[in-house]
C-alpha cells in the first residue's frame, strides 16, 4: 500500500484494528520506520510529522512514545512501536495494553537523546528538550519498550503542559538544527 500509494509518512489507528482484526500494528510499524517509511500510531498526525521533520533533518527513524512516569527529573517514556534498527536487546512480546499481536521491546543505550513534539492548535509550538538516557528496570506494566531520560528543568513542564501525548524520541542533540529548521516558519523553540 505505502508504494502504490507513493506514500513516505503512514499513521495508523492502532486501536481499530484490535477491534477488527483482532491484532495490533506495532510491528508492522516498526518495520515501515526501519524501512524509511516515517510510521506512527494512534492516528497521532502532529507526532507524525514531528517523526517526519526529524526523519528529513537526520535520515533516522525516531520513536513515538508516551511520557508514562514522571520521577522528579527523569521521565520514562514507553511504547510498544519502536524501530528495532534504534535500540538493541529486540524482543518481541505481546501488545501492553491488550495482551494480543506483538509489541517490540529494545533497550537504549545510555547518552544523549532530544525529546520532541510539534503541536498547537496550527501547529505552530514546538516542544523540544536534550537530556540523558538513565538506567531503569523494566516494568511489567507499561508499553513494552521504555527509556528514563532526564531531562532537567523541563520534565515537570512536560508533565504540566504538554502539547500532546505522545512525544518524538532521537538519539544525539538535535536542538540546534531543529531550531535553525523552524526558524523560517516563525517556530521559536525556546532556550
Amino acid at each position: 500500500m505505502v508504494a502504490s500509494h507513493g506514500l513516505t509518512a503512514v499513521t495508523l489507528r492502532c486501536f481499530d484494528l484490535l477491534q477488527k482484526l483482532g491484532t495490533t500494528g506495532c510491528l508492522a510499524l516498526s518495520r515501515l520506520n526501519d524501512e524509511g517509511v516515517t510510521a506512527g500510531c494512534e492516528g497521532d498526525v502532529p507526532a507524525l510529522l514531528t517523526m517526519h521533520v526529524h526523519r528529513i533533518l537526520s535520515g533516522e527513524a525516531s520513536f513515538m512514545a508516551n511520557p508514562s512516569v514522571f520521577l522528579g527529573d527523569d521521565v520514562v517514556f514507553a511504547h510498544c512501536t519502536v524501530a528495532s534498527s534504534i535500540v538493541d536487546n529486540i524482543k518481541w512480546r505481546s501488545h501492553f495494553e491488550s495482551g494480543i499481536g506483538v509489541g517490540i521491546s529494545g533497550t537504549y543505550r545510555p547518552g544523549t537523546m532530544t525529546v520532541m513534539r510539534l503541536g498547537g492548535p496550527d501547529l505552530g509550538k514546538v516542544f523540544i528538550a536534550e537530556g540523558e538516557v538513565v538506567p531503569h528496570e523494566f516494568r511489567e506494566d507499561l508499553c513494552r519498550t521504555q527509556v528514563r531520560i532526564r531531562l532537567p528543568g523541563v520534565a515537570d513542564t512536560l508533565g504540566r503542559v504538554p502539547l500532546g501525548n505522545h512525544h518524538i524520541l532521537a538519539r544525539g542533540a538535535w536542538k540546534d538544527i531543529w531550531s535553525d529548521a523552524l526558524e523560517p516558519f516563525g517556530i521559536d523553540i525556546g532556550s
